[in-house]
């Protein structure tokens, strides 16, 4: 004889069954939790550091999590199990790193304790002269980059108006960008500035090669013709990118404009005008005398 179950007692089962499925679960859920703080110089600890980024990266899979430390320095990270590079990294401080070692994932309990630890980075004064080469004539409002050998610092500072810059830097290799309108980039190229806080302050001078200004004049004009377009915008935009400079024609459709020694794409644009552009070609700035002449001539729309 067949038995009817009842809505009531179907509900009961799905709801055994969710909640089965859901106690199932939770007593598979494993991973790490634990507490980011600093590691004082003496050996002790210090507090808890906030915002710290900890990433776990499988052994044996593609797998990786990341999880920010909370306000009071902790975190919870599920995990199958296995077992887990650890990198974690926070600005001000030392990266820490398991290195060739792990976090080993057990689930033999719901998540096990890792506590992390990082060194404040010891901060050095740098300080120093930008200047032109062969003058030494001070250079004020260069602007300096410094960037860390790994990528995860970088800081910029400008120059003084007697040249001088100083900064504040951990103990790292740095490349050393310095630019300044009118001057050649200076970067240290494949090389660093190392700093290593020997003494009270490393001194880092800077020098630069300034470019020799060539005068570029020339006609906007209507195409075919030689028209003038007044207020037409002349843009010079350098191979590098390093200089920018613009130029609006007068009512004569004339510009004249100073521009280093360079290669430069051009455009050109003016109401009512298709814009022009050198594309993937170039002006060369050459310093012819008395002056080197680029005409543009544009399309009505």
């Amino acid at each position: 004889m067949k038995k009817n179950f009842s809505s009531h007692t179907m509900l009961t089962i799905g709801l055994f069954l969710i909640a089965f499925t859901f106690s199932a679960y939770q007593a598979s859920a494993c991973g790490f939790q634990g507490l980011v703080a600093e590691r004082k110089a003496d050996g002790g600890i210090g507090g808890s550091i906030a915002g710290a980024k900890i990433v776990f990266t499988s052994e044996t899979t593609n797998l990786v999590k990341t999880v920010i430390a909370d306000g009071n320095g902790r975190y919870q990270v599920t995990l199958p199990k296995g077992r887990y590079h650890v990198k974690a990294t926070k600005a001000g401080y030392e990266s820490y790193s398991t290195g060739n070692g792990f976090f080993v994932v057990t689930c033999a309990q719901t998540f096990q304790t890792g506590n992390i630890f990082m060194k404040k980075q010891a901060t050095c004064k740098l300080a120093g002269l930008v200047a032109e080469k062969g003058t030494f004539t001070p250079i004020s409002g260069a602007r300096i980059t410094f960037r860390s050998e790994d990528g995860s610092i970088v800081k910029r500072v400008v120059s003084a108006a007697n040249g001088r810059y100083s900064v504040e830097l951990p103990q790292k290799r740095y490349k050393v960008t310095v630019t300044k309108a009118g001057f050649k980039p200076y970067t240290t190229g494949s090389g660093f500035v190392v700093v290593n806080c020997k003494g009270s302050t490393q001194t880092a001078n800077f020098f630069l090669e300034k470019l020799e200004l060539c005068p570029v004049k020339g006609l906007v004009a209507i195409n075919g013709s030689t028209t003038p377009i007044a207020n037409a915008i002349i843009t010079f935009t350098s191979e590098d990118g390093s200089v920018v400079k613009r130029i609006t024609s007068d009512a004569n459709g004339r510009y004249s404009i100073d521009l280093p020694r360079d290669r430069y794409r051009v455009s050109v644009k003016a109401r009512g005008y298709r814009p022009y552009t050198t594309g993937n070609g170039f002006v060369v700035v050459i310093c012819k005398k008395p002056y080197q002449t680029s005409n543009y001539f544009l399309t009505r729309n």
